[in-house]
């Protein structure tokens, strides 16, 4: 065994290089912390978790400034993105697109068959805007290229990094951990006063340090299948010839696509076209296949032959068959047998887990590219406090607050599985998702004051820290588990009235809920605040904030 490099002792140790392991090292770099980045593999490299939100895109313009990062504020929207990273590759992400299908049949827009009923309503289909116009919008970000820009520029600003290097174990001392490598079976050592696991599934802290894992049967499970491939069309034109679809607030593609399905859910998220090595332009595009436990039966060789379980799986859909069954994948084919997991713990004497280490439950709504930033404010919070070298740092508060939102996330998740087969009763578990994010998405752009600023990645996401907020999802996911779910939705509309500052109660709107400004105006009582204090911040809504 190498003795430790040059007995050296740092700060902070963070075991992975994802997206949120690099951003934290750069706010602790910037902070005056001597830290290090271990990562078994090698950028530039194929990540998924690419579609972020308003949340992280204001967890990012917080890490920005309070850290002079000035490419993290530029990521934080897609206008900025375009004008300063432009060699970054990244997809338009206007809001949240879901479709309803029925196995054998074409996509059928029930509001063709309703044109001249006053009831009309886009029956199978629902679009929720996330943003006013594309210079604002969110991104689906191509994390091979955003992930390497964000290491190389750590590398610049002096965290040291070593790739290729496995942490085989992490052994407790008495005022540091311990942590064992192999890089190219070479071994090696590393001191630090704290260590933060970003490894993701692989868990490296928590199997070192011999903590127990969730057992599978208290998460709601699902197997994946996912890759990039070159679409050339999108979901509108493989079904324009046969069904109509009324003008909704973006381009229904420009979004996170959800294809609810029998067995699970598609999501397709478009990335901008690319110039490719000939003479062609390829339309990458990410498609993902989440299946239901029962689901996966029907799908031999889910995981040995993804790929042929992908083009069985778009044989039973018609619609889906139209826009994806010939688009070659750009890239193998990956496939998780269990996509959900988790850890009993967050956080304990000198060690954190980032959210994505902690747990994942499902892709749906998009939760986690939000709740890994808000994890990085925290830390940064906590670990960028400590100076002195004998000094812990108290993560019971963190991994408390992990806690709350894992178990507010199942919740969410586990009601719109259960409502899936009810389009109009999943739309109403969606609001409860948007109600939420968006009533705190307003209220953290409207917080002029520095200290309310810098409190805001404490406060629990999804609502989790609201005591009401989780009765409300509680609520949900039982009454929906024990099959009480149309007799649900008169409850839940009104459980959702203190929360609804967008409007999704309006009548008339078909499904289609665009950015409303004057709605927020007019219910500014359900964010606090006066209007007239929101008529000042009218400018800021509309054009986001500069460096």
């Amino acid at each position: 065994m190498t003795p430790p490099e040059d007995k050296k002792i740092y700060d902070v140790a963070i075991i992975g290089s994802g997206f949120a392991s690099t951003i934290l090292a750069r706010v602790l770099r910037q902070q005056g912390q001597r830290v290090l980045v271990l990562e078994k593999g090698h950028h530039p490299r194929f990540a998924l978790g690419e579609s972020t939100t308003p949340l992280a895109n204001f967890a990012l313009e917080r890490l920005a400034r309070r850290s002079g990062l000035q490419d993290l504020f530029r990521l934080a929207t897609y206008g900025r993105w375009m004008r300063h990273l432009p060699h970054l590759r990244r997809g338009l992400k206007r809001g949240f697109t879901f479709y309803q299908h029925q196995p054998g049949q074409p996509f059928h827009n029930l509001s063709d068959d309703r044109a001249n009923d006053d009831r009309a309503n886009d029956d199978h289909r629902l679009l929720v805007a996330a943003s006013p116009d594309d210079q604002l919008a969110d991104s689906h970000w191509l994390r091979q290229d955003v992930d390497h820009h964000l290491l190389q520029r750590a590398i610049e600003e002096g965290v040291t990094v070593h790739q290729d290097t496995t942490v085989v174990a992490v052994d407790e001392a008495a005022d540091h951990l311990l942590l064992h490598t192999s890089h190219h079976g070479e071994p090696q050592a590393f001191q630090a006063r704290h260590v933060v696991d970003g490894s993701g599934p692989a868990a490296v802290l928590p199997r070192s340090l011999g903590l127990a894992a969730l057992a599978d049967k208290s998460l709601p499970q699902a197997s994946l299948l996912a890759t990039h491939v070159d679409c050339r069309r999108s979901f509108e034109q493989a079904v324009a010839p046969s069904t109509g679809f009324p003008t909704g607030p973006y381009d229904d593609h420009r979004a996170a696509v959800h294809h609810l399905l029998e067995e699970g859910w598609i999501y397709v998220l478009p990335f901008d076209p690319e110039p490719s090595d000939g003479h062609d332009t390829v339309h990458r595009t990410s498609v993902g296949a989440v299946l239901y436990g029962g689901a996966t039966g029907l799908f031999t060789g889910l995981i040995t032959e993804p790929e042929a379980a992908w083009q069985r799986l778009l044989a039973r859909y018609p619609s889906l068959r139209a826009q994806l069954g010939s688009a070659p994948p750009l890239r193998p084919w990956s496939s998780v047998e269990r996509l959900a997991y988790g850890q009993s713990q967050a956080a304990g004497k000198r060690w954190f887990l980032l959210p994505h280490t902690y747990a994942f439950i499902d892709p749906m709504f998009s939760t986690g590219m939000a709740w890994s930033l808000l994890a990085v404010e925290r830390l940064s919070d906590l670990l960028g406090a400590a100076r002195r070298p004998s000094e812990v740092v108290d993560g019971s508060t963190y991994g408390e607050l992990l806690s709350q939102e894992r178990a507010q996330i199942v919740r969410l998740i586990g009601a719109a599985r259960t409502a899936q087969g009810d389009f109009e009763l999943f739309k109403h578990v969606a609001f409860l998702y948007f109600a939420t994010v968006s009533h705190s998405e307003l209220r953290q752009r409207l917080t002029t004051s520095t200290a309310d600023r810098a409190s805001l990645c404490w406060q629990g996401f999804l609502g989790a820290s609201d005591p009401a907020l989780v009765e409300i999802f509680e609520t949900a996911q039982r009454r929906l588990a024990r099959g009480d779910g149309r007799r649900l939705l008169p409850w839940l509309r009104q459980a959702l009235i203190p929360y609804d500052a967008i409007g999704l109660d309006l009548p008339g709107r078909n499904n289609l809920y665009p950015v409303d400004l004057d709605t927020v105006v007019d219910r500014c009582q359900r964010l606090g605040l006066e209007r007239h204090r929101i008529e000042a911040a009218l400018p800021r809504l509309r054009g986001g904030e500069s460096w």
